[in-house]
């Protein structure tokens, strides 16, 4: 751990200058596409406080988790190779390539969702919804692809990196959930997910809370030596 947070620093400050030297000309970029949030508040009536809330951001660009999505694959393909040769001792518990797969199949996967749903608000026509007009995908149709994904996942992590326990340190409980391990992280994957989307575009509250998480996780990854989580971790989370 002593050796893998001083490296996860470094990393954490280099994907920050890398991501800020393109963050402005790919907002611009953005603009000029006309890649920007809409009101979705009813025009009449009562307006939801979640709605009300949003609606302040209309204007602003989305999409950027492209630039996300890309900056740290990129970094990634360059800095985990170069690492391992200039003597960082790279250790998992798991398949190397099975972990790297899951870890960038669940990253990019959402990603593309979320893109998705982007463009499909920005260029597609608004559906009238219950409590007002919906753009993007609608909420059943994100919530039916985040359970397949979700389900792919938890399968992965089960059968792949043969992972099927559960521990509890507060009632220091260990369970043995078996194959049931797939839909238990699928639910957390989903219910995760949602709780973070409804955060989103709340005056940086969703960077906020992303960012305490990420810091969490890559304390766990770096205690844990787990090298591959520990880099993609930091590479995120700058």
């Amino acid at each position: 751990m002593t050796n893998l947070l001083p490296l996860a620093l470094g990393l954490v400050m280099f994907s920050f200058l890398v991501t800020s030297v393109f963050v402005v000309p790919f907002i611009n970029l953005l603009y000029k596409l006309r890649l920007t949030r809409k009101k979705e508040a009813p025009r009449n009536g009562k307006v939801p406080l979640f709605d009300k809330l949003h609606d302040k951001k209309a204007g602003t660009p989305v999409g950027g988790g492209v630039l996300l999505i890309v900056v740290v694959c990129l970094l990634f393909a360059m800095i985990f190779p170069i690492a391992s040769r200039m003597g960082v001792f790279i250790e998992t518990a798991y398949n190397r390539r099975d972990e790297l797969a899951v870890i960038f199949f669940t990253f990019i996967s959402f990603g593309i969702l979320g893109i998705i749903d982007d463009l499909v608000k920005t260029f597609g026509r608004p559906v009238r919804g219950v409590l007002g007009r919906v753009f993007g995908l609608s909420r059943k149709q994100k919530f039916f692809l985040q359970w397949i994904l979700g389900f792919i996942i938890g399968w992965l992590i089960y059968h792949n990196l043969g992972v099927h326990i559960l521990n509890i340190p507060l009632l220091g409980k260990v369970l043995d959930l078996g194959i049931w391990y797939a839909p238990f992280a699928a639910l957390v994957i989903v219910s995760f997910t949602n709780a973070f989307n409804i955060t989103d575009g709340l005056d940086g509250l969703s960077c906020g809370l992303l960012m305490i998480c990420l810091i969490c996780f890559i304390v766990i990854a770096a205690g844990g030596l787990d090298t591959p989580l520990s880099i993609f971790i930091a590479i995120w989370l700058g």
